[in-house]
């Protein structure tokens, strides 16, 4: 996100977003060196890979810029699937229940209610998929009735 786009979506004066950018390039200082290797990466062959060799293409010079947030969300895309593909063989072959909807970055879940405790730490740790990269990624499960009714899994209380 540029400073145009983050002082706007926050309403930001445009000097205030320049230094949160900053800020942020500062902290993260292998950042903005990766960003424009991505971008040469993309200019030079036309396309980037994600870490699961998935392939994103763009040949406007102008736009290879888009290579960085591609690898990003394509990243993340790809982890979400891996997780969503081991929970849906858990769920089945411990015969629990089954994957029912992906809802942005969610998973939704239909479990049998004598399970859902085992169930719900079996599939949070799925979800971590700390095997790919050698890290859990911290997960938030919520239980209920019904989509609208969800709570946090530490409230839950059939």
């Amino acid at each position: 996100m540029g400073e145009d786009r983050l002082a706007a979506r926050f309403n930001l004066p445009k000097k205030r977003s320049h230094e949160i950018i900053d800020h942020y390039l500062t902290v993260f200082s292998r950042m903005r060196p990766y960003m424009n290797e991505m971008i040469e990466l993309c200019n030079k062959n036309g396309f980037v890979r994600t870490w699961s060799s998935r392939i994103w293409r763009e040949t406007d010079v102008k736009r290879t810029y888009r290579a960085v947030n591609a690898l990003v969300q394509g990243g993340a895309a790809d982890i979400f699937a891996v997780a969503a593909c081991r929970i849906q063989n858990y769920l089945q072959a411990q015969n629990r229940g089954s994957l029912v909807s992906f809802i942005h970055d969610e998973l939704l879940c239909e479990v049998l209610l004598e399970k859902v405790a085992e169930t719900t730490t079996a599939v949070t740790h799925l979800q971590e998929v700390e095997d790919l990269f050698g890290v859990p990624f911290l997960i938030d499960s919520k239980l209920g009735y019904s989509y609208g009714s969800m709570v946090s899994s530490v409230e839950w209380q059939a």
